[in-house]
């Protein structure tokens, strides 16, 4: 994948990020708060989500999601907004 955005809203695998994935920002739901252990720190970095910009455009797309889907959890998120925005973490990849 090249350019976009991608936010993950699930659990990842292991050995984060796919080696094919090259979005311009990706954005994932660190609920547990163990991301960083299944991160492979030698293709990226981490960082707390921080420009209002982008915050407001994840926020969008999980309420479109949630208004497409009706996914409770995505719901849940939404409302619980001001806390859920602090757990998420910007994957940058280290080219």
């Amino acid at each position: 994948m090249t350019g976009g955005r991608v936010v993950i809203l699930g659990k990842t695998g292991r050995n984060f990020p796919p080696r094919a994935c090259r979005a311009v920002s990706l954005n994932v739901l660190d609920e547990a708060g163990d991301f960083a252990s299944r991160v492979n720190m030698q293709m990226v970095e981490l960082e707390k989500l921080s420009d209002t910009d982008e915050i407001e455009e994840i926020w969008k797309l999980i309420q479109r999601h949630q208004t497409y889907t009706r996914a409770n959890a995505r719901a849940k998120i939404l409302a619980d907004w001001e806390d859920m925005i602090n757990r998420f973490v910007k994957v940058i990849p280290k080219d």
